[in-house]
């Protein structure tokens, strides 16, 4: 199976969420980020992807919250 490497932004999103101790909303990570939330969906879901591929949990999105 070949993979391709995630992109910078991707990159960017997953060290953001590992830095932080608490949950970031969509509309918090877009705000930083400088894009839409609908960016940020496609994101996490080319992360998840990359994850599921090398066989690492998923991220999960609770829609409808804070974001």
């Amino acid at each position: 199976m070949n993979i391709s490497p995630i992109n910078q932004r991707c990159e960017q999103i997953i060290s953001m969420l590992l830095s932080e101790n608490e949950y970031l909303s969509v509309r918090e990570i877009a705000d930083v980020m400088q894009v839409s939330k609908r960016t940020i969906y496609s994101d996490i879901s080319d992360i998840n992807y990359w994850l599921k591929a090398y066989q690492l949990p998923e991220l999960e999105v609770a829609r409808g919250e804070s974001g």
